[in-house]
């Protein structure tokens, strides 16, 4: 019969047996989890071999086995809280470069629609501008067009190439850089 007893020991005389058992166990303890967990032995055959070979009580196994075993379902839910932690963490980094793509595909997408927006306003604003020019050369028909042209027609403007309206035979945009010296009348925006 076996009895399990649990208390202090005075005697300093049995210390040297109990640290050789604690070294046994721990040796027990390596070795059962390489030959049960590392290569995968039976589980019986196991406890068999190590009741022979190491010497000790199917309890004292017993023990080493259901510590080892808690030890080893601790590991396992600890890596498997960690894989659930990495893959939320890689899930946020992909949430975050799919942002990041989207906004930057945003931000393209924002300046073509500015350089179109700006293009639209331009052209509404010279249109305006055009049409603000017109009314006013309707009120007033000496203002903002060559002398000559206010005089009345010119042989020059007989709708050949070069003689758009110019009496000096270059072109609008050539009058209105102030170059040839002709006479047209130029007014603020």
């Amino acid at each position: 019969m076996q009895v399990t007893v649990c208390g202090k020991i005075k005697d300093t005389s049995l210390y040297p047996v109990l640290d050789a058992t604690s070294h046994l166990m721990d040796k027990v303890e390596r070795l059962y989890f390489r030959e049960r967990y590392i290569k995968h032995a039976d589980r019986n055959g196991l406890k068999r071999l190590f009741l022979k070979e190491y010497g000790i009580t199917g309890k004292q196994l017993n023990g080493v086995i259901f510590n080892l075993s808690g030890n080893v379902e601790a590991n396992r839910q600890a890596l498997f809280r960690n894989l659930e932690t990495k893959k939320r963490k890689l899930d946020k980094v992909g949430k975050r470069i799919k942002s990041a793509l989207k906004s930057d595909r945003k931000e393209r997408n924002r300046r073509k629609h500015v350089w179109s927006d700006w293009r639209v306003v331009s052209r509404i604003l010279e249109r305006d501008r055009k049409s603000r020019s017109g009314s006013r050369q309707a009120s007033d028909s000496a203002r903002g067009i060559p002398l000559s042209i206010a005089a009345g027609p010119s042989p020059a403007m007989d709708g050949s190439p070069g003689s758009r309206g110019n009496p000096s035979g270059g072109s609008q945009q050539h009058c209105s850089a102030g170059v040839c010296g002709c006479s047209t009348i130029f007014e603020p925006f």
